[in-house]
C-alpha cells in the first residue's frame, strides 16, 4: 500500500510530465466503451470480432449511455452464458 509520502512523490514527479500536444477526441462513446471493456478481458482477434459484431448490430441503435444501459439491463451479471 502507498504511504501519503509515496503518493506525494508520485504526485511531484507526475506534475514534471507535460502534457501531449494531440486532441483526442471521441465521437462514438459507445464504440469507445465497448472496445475498452473487451480489450481489457479477450484476445486481440476476439477483440475485433466483438467490435464488428457491435458495430454491425448495435451501433445504429445505441447512441446515449441509457441506451447502452437499457441493452445491459436485459443481460444481468452473471456466471451463466448469454446466447
Amino acid at each position: 500500500m502507498l504511504s501519503q509520502a509515496d503518493i506525494g512523490r508520485v504526485t511531484d514527479a507526475a506534475r514534471g510530465v507535460p502534457l501531449s500536444s494531440n486532441t483526442y477526441v471521441d465521437v462514438d462513446l459507445n464504440t469507445s466503451l465497448v472496445s475498452t471493456v473487451v480489450d481489457f478481458q479477450m484476445q486481440t482477434v476476439a477483440v475485433e470480432k466483438a467490435l464488428a459484431h457491435y458495430q454491425k448490430n448495435w451501433s445504429d441503435r445505441l447512441f446515449t449511455m441509457g441506451d447502452l444501459q437499457r441493452v445491459l439491463d436485459r443481460y444481468p451479471d452473471t456466471k451463466a452464458p448469454h446466447l
